[in-house]
């Protein structure tokens, strides 16, 4: 009974380790691919109301920086 416990605890932790290793990242020819791409413009995530929304004392930031005090934009070419 010692055994199979001890055999069990060896394999959750073997597992465990496998489950958090990190996961395949992209190559360098892909991140290469991407960044010769042209800058194109994001579309704009919609917005949707939740129950934590009632709690929530500060504005989100969209709508707080969209009263003109500063633009934010691309860089200007030279």
């Amino acid at each position: 009974m010692l055994l199979l416990k001890i055999v069990g605890a060896i394999l959750a932790l073997g597992l465990g380790v496998w489950l958090g290793l990190p996961g395949r990242g992209p190559s360098a020819a892909e991140i290469d691919k991407v960044l010769d791409q042209p800058v194109r413009r994001r579309r704009r995530v919609s917005r949707h109301f939740t129950p934590m929304d009632w709690f929530r004392r500060e504005k989100r930031a969209p709508d707080r920086l969209s009263h003109g005090r500063f633009r934010v934009g691309p860089p200007d070419e030279r």
